[in-house]
């Protein structure tokens, strides 16, 4: 009985720490993006991150240079027993970021790919410069120079990138403590470095919770791009099949169109239409009607291999399969296997002579700008269509040219 009591009681604490967790998670960012898309967001967070560490390197390899140049000549006033050792410092920092740099460079050219690499790319370079903004900060300047330099690596930090939660408080927990650390181990004897240290955790708890608000904001900014693409996409998608509808074709079509016309590529356009369809949905229902639609359509969608290729829903069972850069006996060749395809399927229809379901297609092929009979996507399109009412009227389960 009591181990059972003493399980209950750790079930409970750990019920109660994991929903403390989650709100706090919700309340500080981390829980502004659904579960499905953190991975998405956080690519994006990891692709832009990159690109501000590149710029913050650069300009630090500028300051840094200036900075050695002022050590060197004297210009910089600093003790004479840590001279050498700044020097040393800012040159393996020099060189440490000359190494980001290049990686960074490969990254972008893709002779390195992968998003964890870029992760741990951000993450070296905040290490990096927020240890040297440390370390330069003790060693070099003054007390109250010291303090502000160290503030606004903070503040730059929280401004500049955009962390999770869990990072954030790590690179914010260990710079004030290794910074402490160093003030009482090198300034201890010089100055009271109580109120520094109060001054600067609270510089550092302020520049967190501005981290946080920042990171709501972008992850809010990311689910209204979000919230955005999903509308324009179920805008264009016919949501029984999950392809292009008549909206999207058009647009795809024009675009084909286009590409084909400036580089004298030839485009086709198959029409498609489910034979005696309207028997089978009066025999069976509509829903057998819309499982034999979705059927249909994964069949002949398996011949798009290409990106450009483009299957919509253009009417109730038709269909319209357009193949830029394709010429006319490739079509012919993809339908035919498509058609075979369906026919392979064998989705019982009675109504039908061939006893199941099966497809009609009309072809039509162009050169835009040097076909002389189709002229324009709608004569394309008016081309098909009517091959394909050829191929209905002549007995159907057929493929027929424009």
């Amino acid at each position: 009985m009591e181990d059972s009591s003493e399980k209950r009681k750790v079930k409970s604490i750990t019920s109660l720490w994991s929903r403390i967790g989650h709100k706090a998670s919700v309340r500080l960012g981390s829980g502004s993006v659904p579960a499905q898309y953190r991975r998405m967001f956080g690519r994006k967070n990891n692709s832009v991150n990159a690109s501000r560490c590149v710029i913050v390197e650069v300009l630090a390899i500028a300051v840094v240079l200036g900075q050695i140049i002022g050590v060197v000549g004297g210009l910089v006033d600093v003790i004479e027993h840590v001279r050498g050792t700044a020097l040393v410092a800012s040159y393996v920092f020099v060189t440490t970021l000359c190494v980001l740099l290049f990686l960074y460079f490969l990254v972008k050219r893709r002779f390195i790919r992968g998003s964890r690499f870029t992760l741990a790319l951000n993450h070296v370079s905040v290490v990096v410069c927020m240890a040297y903004v440390v370390f330069m900060s003790i060693l070099i300047y003054p007390m109250t120079v010291s303090v502000v330099v160290y503030v606004l690596g903070l503040f730059s930090f929280a401004m500049f990138f955009y962390s999770p939660i869990r990072e954030s408080i790590v690179v914010f927990g260990l710079s004030q403590a290794v910074y402490v650390t160093l003030l009482a181990v090198y300034r201890s004897g010089q100055y009271e470095i109580s109120q520094v240290i109060f001054v600067t955790t609270a510089c550092a708890v302020l520049a967190w919770i501005g981290s946080r608000i920042l990171y709501r904001v972008r992850a809010g900014a990311f689910m209204s791009e979000v919230t955005q693409a999903e509308l324009q996409h179920m805008s264009l998608t016919d949501p029984l099949l999950g392809i292009s509808n008549r909206r999207k074709f058009d647009i795809a079509m024009q675009f084909s169109w286009n590409y084909c016309r400036r580089e004298q590529k030839p485009i086709s356009l198959v029409m498609i239409d489910i034979d005696h369809f309207k028997h089978f949905n009066d025999r069976y229902g509509h829903s057998e009607g819309d499982e034999c639609l979705r059927m249909v359509t994964k069949a002949i969608g398996a011949m798009i291999h290409r990106e450009s290729d483009e299957l919509a829903r253009v009417g109730g069972e038709e269909l319209a399969f357009m193949l830029p850069l394709t010429a006319l006996e490739d079509a012919v060749d993809i339908m035919e296997r498509a058609r075979t395809a369906v026919l392979e399927l064998g989705i019982p229809n009675p109504d039908s002579p061939f006893s199941v379901i099966t497809v009609s297609a009309g072809v039509a092929c162009t050169m835009p700008g040097i076909g002389k009979r189709i002229e324009s996507p709608q004569e394309l399109y008016e081309a098909a269509d009517n091959a394909l009412y050829h191929a209905k009227k002549t007995g159907r389960n057929r493929i027929c040219i424009a």
